[in-house]
């Protein structure tokens, strides 16, 4: 297999998951939180939500495929670094585009319902002291896997350090070509 054909392979995994993320990315929190923005419980199965996020899964489909598409049809036809570079940076900004955008309509939706069911309900502050008796630390066992792959990575590293050569690359031009080297040392591997 050829280094470009492997590049392709390496690149079009990474445009296909920002496209995929940015679909799901805004439905993957609490259900009352929507497009940043946090929406009373009593509103988050009505018709104007619903109709919200239908609207950002047309719109995102109707921007985002043909983005990727024509990405993806770059990304076969050119091999150039510069192309992945500006098709993730517009990838990623049309996606932030997209939500902000749809945070803005979340806004004012939910402005609109609260308005109109605040004249109907009397209000009232309830300030809750109790929050902080609870134990919110996280257990230690969750760190315990990063713990091990850190452990881990460095007794691979001491045990090849005598593999790895003398002078490492450090800085590398636009097109991939090595301008730069350091010399290895314990703290610079590891």
């Amino acid at each position: 297999m050829n280094s470009e054909l492997n590049l392709l392979f390496l690149r079009y995994p990474i445009v296909i998951i920002i496209f995929i993320t940015g679909y799901i990315a805004p439905f993957l929190t609490k259900k009352n939180i929507l497009f940043g923005s946090r929406i009373p419980d009593e509103y988050i199965d009505s018709h104007k939500i619903e109709q919200l996020k239908r609207d950002y899964k047309h719109l995102y489909m109707v921007i985002m495929a043909p983005v990727l598409v024509i990405l993806m049809f770059l990304l076969y036809s050119i091999y150039d670094n510069s192309v992945i570079l500006t098709g993730i940076f517009l990838q990623v900004f049309l996606n932030f585009y997209i939500q902000v955008l749809f945070n803005h309509k979340v806004k004012k939706v939910k402005k609109t319902l609260v308005k109109n069911d605040a004249a109907n309900k009397e209000q009232a502050v309830i300030i809750d002291t109790n929050f902080r008796e609870g134990n919110y630390l996280v257990p230690l066992k969750w760190f315990v896997p990063s713990v091990i792959i850190i452990l881990l990575n460095v007794v691979y590293t001491a045990q090849n350090f005598n593999k790895i050569p003398a002078m490492i690359p450090e800085r590398f031009d636009m097109s991939g070509k090595v301008f730069q080297y350091i010399y290895k040392s314990i703290q610079l591997v590891l």
